[in-house]
């Protein structure tokens, strides 16, 4: 087993191949979107596979390693108890499989440097680079099985789907295949200052009736995600070849937007906000009693400031509607031998006392049942999210739903910035180039 010492000398001496890797990342990189770069590499370790792969441990050849890319929220680069459960699972594995060592290594989720533009830019000039094994969103998922660099699970590959919840295995589908497996999701719920406010509004009427700002991320970059709740919320169905289920409820939506933004309840100053984070910072400033967050911001940060009250997003009718963001692990290696150890790791990771303790460290949803019933006090909001978890909405993965989430989300900004009428809005959305 690899220890924390050895572990640190190996990267240095490996530091003068990775910069000038980076310098070939780079010159590949420029006309693109981003110029990736690689954060250092973290301590190995992990636990026995589960029953979820065929055998209990894997048969590597000697001296054998297993490349790993995870993003920098799962907590291995600092010093809490997130790190601590992943480290002290990596470990196991290897005292269960001693011929292998893990390289683990942790990258930015998103960005220039992020997890996609970082591996789009290795497959083109420094493949050999490539891990065996990432934990990746899955909206940038179905990108990098565009790409080639991942292919379908086959029947033996694929888990038992009993213990998942349904928007995490509908979150790994691409064109009928699964190509990853679910490991954390993420979902969107209200939060309201309970004194300031006797209760929530439950639907648009309710909401455009009260003077009360509600604030989200309009200018989130992707799929937009309360975007897509609200358009779901009038009745919309969100379909994989980016077409629109039914115009009366699209327009429906546009015209909620314009009355919101009329009456003030929406401003325009949420295409200020790029993501959670800035809606988050909005509320606990007193700039707001009501805006849409996730878990992530919520649980770690409700105790200590003005009363924390979380509720649905109001939808037309007051249904139970969110979106879900999954982020899930797709096997990039195409050697048996180490897809099957891949497979080991994931099953390691997926065991409830690994998996439930480390998501509620870093306020992540577990993707299987088993693991978020671990979870600690406050027990009322883990049954609000479980429920919210039970009916959410995947949005669909492919170019031509990114697509639809795009055009979505520019139609909303004009209206809101006034720029557009309802009927400006629809032929937008209706016109395809």
């Amino acid at each position: 087993m690899a220890s924390i010492s050895l572990h640190l000398r190996r990267l240095l001496s490996a530091s003068f191949w990775l910069g000038s890797s980076l310098l070939l990342l780079f010159i590949a990189a420029c006309g693109e979107r981003a110029t990736p770069t690689i954060l250092p590499p973290l301590q190995p370790t992990a636990t026995m596979p589960a029953e979820v792969v065929p055998s209990q441990t894997a048969s590597p050849s000697a001296n054998d390693q297993l490349l790993v890319w995870l993003p920098a929220f799962t907590g291995l680069a600092g010093e809490g108890s997130a790190g601590s459960t992943l480290t002290n699972a990596f470990h196991q594995f290897e005292q269960h499989n001693p011929a292998v060592q893990l390289d683990i290594q942790v990258k930015a989720e998103n960005g220039t440097a992020g997890l996609l533009n970082f591996l789009r830019s290795a497959q083109q000039v420094a493949p050999s680079i490539l891990p065996d094994l990432v934990l990746i969103d899955t909206q940038q998922l179905w990108q990098i099985a565009d790409l080639g660099l991942v292919t379908a699970l086959n029947e033996e590959e694929r888990l038992p789907a009993a213990d998942f919840f349904p928007v995490a295995r509908a979150a790994v589908l691409y064109r009928t295949e699964t190509i990853g497996i679910p490991y954390v999701v993420e979902v969107t719920h209200l939060v309201y200052d309970g004194d300031e406010m006797k209760s929530p509004p439950g639907n648009w009427t309710e909401l455009l009736a009260g003077d009360h700002l509600l604030l989200f991320p309009a200018a989130e970059s992707g799929t937009t995600n309360v975007t897509l709740l609200h358009y779901v919320g009038a009745g919309g169905d969100l379909l994989e070849d980016g077409g629109i289920s039914d115009p009366a409820v699209l327009e429906q939506f546009f015209a909620f937007l314009a009355e919101a933004h009329e009456q003030g309840v929406i401003p325009a100053s949420v295409l200020d906000m790029p993501g959670f984070n800035s809606v988050w910072r909005a509320y606990t400033e007193d700039r707001t009693e009501m805006a849409a967050v996730q878990v992530a911001q919520f649980y770690p940060n409700a105790t200590g400031i003005k009363p924390p009250s979380y509720a649905l997003v109001p939808t037309q009718s007051g249904a139970s509607i969110t979106i879900a963001d999954t982020w899930a692990f797709a096997i990039l290696t195409q050697d048996a031998q180490r897809r099957h150890l891949a497979l080991a790791l994931v099953a390691e990771l997926l065991a409830p006392e690994v998996q439930g303790p480390w998501s509620q460290s870093v306020a992540y949803l577990p993707s299987r049942t088993a693991s978020l019933a671990l979870w600690t006090q406050p027990d009322d909001y883990r049954d609000f999210v479980q429920d919210l978890l039970a009916d959410a909405t995947a949005p669909p993965n492919g170019p031509a739903f990114a697509d639809f989430a795009r055009r979505l989300q520019a139609a909303q900004a004009g209206i809101l910035r006034g720029e557009l009428t309802v009927e400006a809005a629809m032929e937008s959305m209706l016109t395809v180039e």
